[in-house]
C-alpha cells in the first residue's frame, strides 16, 4: 500500500481548483494514503481546511526551491517532510529532469511530471489535463462536487456581510479584476450591473484581490453610496464570504473559480483566454463572451485597445444574472458538468 502521495501544484488559484478533480482522483485512488501538497500557502491551506489534502509544504517556505537547488541533495527539512513518499505526481515543467531526479534522492519510487501547458491538444480543457496525468494509476473520472468549507469558516463569512449590513441571501458578490487588466471588461459593466440588481433588491459588493486596485476603484468611484467594497482579505475569509454569495459576477480569475467551485452561481466573462480550456465547469456556471478574440498571441492582447472581445452587452448580462438567480443551481449540477450556456454575442 502507498502511504504518502506527493502532488506539485505551484500555480495560481484558479489553476489549482481546476486540478482538484485530479486531486480526488488520487485521494480516492489510494484511499488511506496521505495526500502532501507542495503549492503556495494560502491556497494549500484553504484545501488543507477543507479536507481536499492531508498536509502541506509550502513555497513559501522553500517547498519546491528546495527540489530544484543546485545542491546534490534537498535540505534536510525537506528530506524528512517527504519520508515515505512512494508517489509524485508533479503539474509543473521539469526540463532538466532535475525535480524529478532530487525526488528519487529523498526515496520517491514513481514520478510523474506533467506540465498543465502542454500544447498537444490546445483546447483540451485544464481539468481534463490534469485528470489525464494521472488517469493511468487513479482509472478514475472526474470527481464532481463542491469545496466544502468547515462550519468556521462559514461563520466568519456571515459575520463579514452581516458587519457590512447584508442580509441573508441578498449579496451579490462583483469581481471587476482578474489579476491582469487585459482580461478585464469595461468597469462601466459592472457598474451598471450593481445598479440594476440593487434596484431588483439585491446588495451589490465589490470585492477584488492583490492585483484589482485600479478595477474596484474605477467601479467603486461610480457606485460607493450602494456597494461597498472588500479588498485585501486573506484567502480563507474570502472563501466564507464568497460561500454566502447569492450570485458572483467576474472574469476569467482565481476569485471566480472559487466562486464556482464553491458552487454559488456564477457568470463567468470571457474575453482574450479559451472559456473552452480554462472556464469553470457546472450547471451553476454561465460563460459570457463578446466576439472572438483576434489577437494572435498575448503580446497581441496587451497591446490591443478596442477590446471587442470583452464588450458583453449589459442586456444579455442582466438576462442571465436573472436566469442564474432564479434556478436551483444544485438541480441543474445533477444534470451534469457543463456550464449552462456559452453566450456570444453578435
Amino acid at each position: 500500500m502507498i502511504s504518502r502521495v506527493l502532488v506539485i501544484h505551484p500555480g495560481g488559484l484558479g489553476d489549482v481548483l481546476l486540478a482538484l478533480p485530479a486531486i480526488r482522483a488520487l485521494r480516492a485512488a489510494f484511499e488511506g494514503s496521505d495526500i502532501v501538497l507542495i503549492a503556495a500557502s494560502g491556497i494549500g491551506t484553504l484545501l488543507k481546511v477543507c479536507s481536499e489534502i492531508h498536509s502541506l509544504i509550502s513555497l513559501e517556505r522553500g517547498g519546491l526551491s528546495g527540489l530544484l537547488s543546485d545542491d546534490s541533495d534537498p535540505p534536510e527539512w525537506l528530506r524528512h517532510q517527504l519520508i515515505r513518499t512512494e508517489l509524485a505526481v508533479c503539474w509543473m515543467r521539469d526540463m532538466d529532469g532535475r525535480l524529478a531526479r532530487s525526488l528519487r534522492t529523498v526515496g520517491v519510487r514513481e514520478v510523474i511530471v506533467e506540465s498543465p501547458f502542454q500544447t498537444m491538444n490546445p483546447l483540451q480543457h485544464q481539468s481534463d489535463r490534469f485528470l489525464a496525468s494521472v488517469k493511468t494509476i487513479t482509472g478514475s473520472t472526474e470527481k464532481v462536487g463542491p469545496l466544502r468549507l468547515p462550519i468556521e469558516l462559514m461563520d466568519q463569512g456571515k459575520g463579514l456581510l452581516e458587519a457590512l449590513g447584508m442580509s441573508e441571501g441578498r449579496p451579490v458578490v462583483l469581481h471587476p479584476g482578474s489579476g491582469s487588466r487585459h482580461k478585464c471588461a469595461d468597469p462601466s459593466l459592472f457598474v451598471q450591473a450593481a445598479r440594476s440588481l440593487s434596484a431588483a433588491g439585491y446588495q451589490p459588493l465589490v470585492v477584488g484581490g492583490p492585483a484589482d486596485d485600479d478595477q474596484v476603484s474605477a467601479v467603486q468611484a461610480q457606485i460607493s453610496e450602494l456597494a461597498p467594497s472588500v479588498t485585501g482579505l486573506e484567502l480563507l475569509p474570502m472563501a466564507g464570504l464568497l460561500a454566502h454569495a447569492r450570485l458572483f459576477i467576474g472574469h476569467d480569475s482565481g476569485l471566480t473559480h472559487l466562486a464556482a467551485t464553491l458552487h454559488r452561481p456564477t457568470v463567468s466573462i470571457f474575453g482574450p483566454t479559451s472559456a473552452e480550456r480554462w472556464a469553470s465547469r457546472g450547471g451553476h456556471v454561465a460563460i459570457m463572451s463578446a466576439e472572438a478574440c483576434r489577437c494572435d498571441g498575448w503580446e497581441a492582447v496587451e497591446a490591443c485597445r478596442e477590446k471587442r472581445c470583452l464588450r458583453v452587452p449589459e442586456k444579455h448580462l442582466l438576462e442571465m444574472c436573472e436566469t442564474l438567480l432564479r434556478c436551483d443551481c444544485d438541480a441543474v449540477n445533477q444534470r451534469g458538468n457543463r456550464p449552462r450556456r456559452l453566450v456570444q454575442p453578435r
